[in-house]
């Protein structure tokens, strides 16, 4: 019986199907991987960026984080918060400043990240402004300066608390190409949490 099925299987199912095997597959292992890709990805509702160039490390940022995840709430609909802040020292005289100015130009064209938390070597490299940031003004947020784009940020509590930096620190919101509307007002919230919290 074993050699019939097997004379069966090699002259005639699979001398005809090889091909037919072959593509159902490839076409079989395509759709489980490319739902076991879409399934396993985290969709962030909040996404920022603190840009220093002092020694910064992602656990100053955790209280940023935490009060991100009570404010802004969930963004995308999918009933998870999700917040992800990357925090990235500049400094050039290491390895790991040279690659986090190599990220955070390639940080800079992403929309994903709408809120960035920057010091004043970082504001001058970006330097236009008005080009990349948003006026806080569209939110209902005073800067209390005649910057309209940034908004100093290293006198209150939680940022004090961080220590990002010894020097000031500023907030801005990305003039994003594919107008988020709903980001950009989740980031502004999340600004006036910052303000609030003591």
């Amino acid at each position: 019986m074993w050699k019939t099925f097997k004379h069966w299987f090699v002259n005639s199912f699979w001398y005809h199907y090889k091909w037919h095997v072959a593509v159902v597959l490839l076409v079989a292992l395509t759709v489980v991987f490319v739902v076991n890709e879409i399934s396993g990805r985290v969709r962030y509702d909040l996404s920022y960026v603190v840009a220093v160039e002092a020694r910064a490390y992602e656990p100053q940022a955790a209280e940023i984080s935490e009060i991100a995840g009570e404010t802004v709430g969930d963004q995308n609909g999918d009933g998870q918060i999700y917040v992800y802040g990357a925090v990235l020292s500049l400094d050039d005289s290491n390895e790991e400043g040279v690659y986090n100015n190599q990220r955070l130009a390639t940080i800079f064209v992403d929309d994903a990240y709408l809120l960035y938390f920057i010091d004043e070597l970082t504001a001058e490299r970006i330097g236009q402004w008005e080009e990349f940031f948003r006026p806080w003004s569209d939110f209902g947020i005073e800067t209390g300066s005649e910057d309209p784009y940034l908004l100093r940020v290293d006198t209150w509590p939680v940022f004090q608390r961080a220590g990002l930096t010894d020097g000031p620190l500023y907030a801005g919101i990305k003039n994003s190409k594919e107008e988020d509307r709903q980001g950009a007002e989740a980031a502004a919230a999340l600004i006036r949490a910052l303000r609030e919290h003591a």
